[in-house]
């Protein structure tokens, strides 16, 4: 495993090698450049990632997702967009699911987030429109009523994008 770290250290980034072998591999491939070449010696930076791990595994799992009010009322403003923030972290443990930033715009939300190899994105979508919906209806009625019918908040289709790690 070493020596073919330390052959192309780049390669050995997201393979299964630890970050503390990554980071030994690039100072044995820089001292030996310096050893055999005798040249100038050149640092070898692999992209760094922020890799979580599990009991069989290493992943860097991100997420953008967007979701829309219905019929893309303008609904929110900075008193509802914190609710949410609290509404959604609330939450978020349960599922896997570590939310890194919020922006509320009038009639959309964005969220980045990072999640595990187990999170059911899935399920923790339609959990996060369902009981944040009820959850803005139950506390924010009022403000909302005139914009939106009946029980519905956010629109049936939402956007979920891989990003890698993006802030």
């Amino acid at each position: 495993g070493a020596t073919q770290g330390a052959k192309r250290p780049s390669s050995a980034v997201g393979r299964g090698y630890s970050r503390h072998e990554i980071r030994l591999s690039t100072k044995l491939h820089t001292l030996t450049q310096e050893l055999c070449y005798g040249g100038p010696i050149v640092e070898v930076n692999p992209m760094e990632y922020d890799l979580d791990t599990g009991a069989h595994s290493t992943y860097s799992l991100h997420y953008h997702l967007v979701l829309v009010v219905k019929y893309r009322r303008e609904v929110f403003n900075e008193e509802l967009r914190d609710f949410f923030r609290e509404v959604v972290s609330g939450f978020a443990d349960n599922y896997g699911v570590e939310i890194k930033n919020l922006e509320a715009d009038r009639d959309h939300v964005h969220l980045l987030f990072k999640a595990t190899p187990t999170t059911d994105l899935t399920k923790f979508i339609n959990v996060l429109k369902g009981a944040s919906a009820r959850r803005i209806r139950n506390e924010y009625g009022d403000h909302i009523e005139d914009k939106l019918c009946g029980d519905s908040f956010w629109a049936d289709s939402y956007c979920l994008i891989s990003t890698g790690q993006v802030s």
